[in-house]
């Protein structure tokens, strides 16, 4: 059967796990904020700080990102690797990366390019590269960054996720539910953090102190001390703990996607007025409730009629919505 089959809870929730090892998500980078510091961090969220050297080739040969993975244990199975760039929105076709190599002559050797991964074009595809990568005696992965628009070399960050233990787990999401229309697949879950608290309605005002900002696609989450995500997996087999590993990840999303961030009211009206922050609607005339979040997923560009009617246009037994979470400031405490 060509369609969704959605799990109705998450599969880190509760008794069913894996024995021993769990897909464990780290990021590196350069650095990550003090705990207490105010400012937001350039990159949010990083578990092995100071990680990143760029080296600036000569001639125009372009810049090279150098991640040191030596924290990485021995002989690791690595499900995928996501190279970041900011502003953390979607990427134009201005980013050309590829992996690269020293020869033995010190010589460097550019690799592949770097694929960015449609539709939502939010990072770059880097998990051969770094696999790769950890079987030298250094666990260096290099990317050259052949042709790239300005951007802040502090906020740039690699996110590895590999075969691994954690100590804690996270609260998982329930009540998962798809609705397909006009090549689209809108996916609902209930949060496992509801930025109204669960009143019915949230005005303007709080909603502004609660996160960092909001665009047309919706909340800019508030990621200084903590970052939460909601990411939607999709396999052409049953999702279950043992292979989630192999499962893709579609994409992720912050809290609060249930909120409709395209029609802001005057802020002159938010003390007086309190006016609430109106909801999406996947059905005709039915906000969503509080605490529900939303994935859109779209068919990918230049897609086939047949395969707008079928997102992705290949068989999809099981999709999954899973929280994960990160400190800034202690060990990573997200897993599948």
């Amino acid at each position: 059967m060509t369609g969704w089959l959605l799990a109705g809870a998450a599969l880190a929730a509760g008794g069913v796990r894996p024995a021993g090892a769990v897909v464990v998500t780290e990021r590196w980078g350069i650095s990550r904020p003090a705990a207490g510091e105010s400012s937001r961090p350039a990159a949010p969220c990083i578990q092995h700080p100071d990680t990143l050297v760029y080296e600036l080739l000569p001639g125009e040969a372009g810049l090279l990102m150098r991640f040191d993975l030596s924290a990485l244990p021995d002989k690791v199975k690595i499900y995928r690797a996501r190279l970041f760039f900011p502003p953390r929105e979607a990427y134009g076709p201005g980013y050309d990366v590829a992996a690269a190599h020293r020869l033995g002559d010190g010589q460097l050797r550019p690799a592949g390019r770097l694929k960015l991964i449609e539709p939502h074009c939010l990072w770059l595809d880097a998990t051969a590269p770094v696999a790769a990568a950890l079987t030298g005696p250094e666990k260096l992965a290099l990317f050259l960054i052949r042709e790239a628009p300005a951007f802040d070399k502090s906020a740039a960050f690699l996110e590895v996720a590999y075969e691994g233990r954690l100590k804690t787990r996270l609260k998982q999401v329930g009540d998962v539910k798809a609705f397909c229309r006009g090549g689209q697949v809108f996916i609902t879950f209930g949060e496992i953090e509801d930025l109204a608290s669960g009143r019915q309605d949230l005005p303007w005002g709080e909603f502004a102190e609660r996160v960092a900002g909001w665009s047309v696609q919706g909340p800019i989450s508030d990621d200084r001390r903590r970052e939460l995500r909601y990411r939607v997996y999709r396999h052409d087999r049953r999702i279950t703990p043992a292979n989630i590993g192999q499962a893709e990840l579609l994409g992720e999303v912050p809290g609060g996607t249930g909120y409709n961030t395209r029609l802001v009211p005057p802020k002159g009206e938010w003390e007086k007025k309190k006016p609430p922050v109106l909801r999406l609607a996947v059905e005709p005339g039915k906000p969503l409730p509080p605490g529900v979040g939303l994935y859109v997923q779209l068919a990918p560009a230049g897609a086939p009629a047949r395969d707008r009617r079928r997102p992705q246009g290949h068989q999809v037994r099981s999709a999954v919505v899973l929280a994960v979470g990160r400190s800034a400031a202690g060990p990573p405490a997200d897993a599948v």
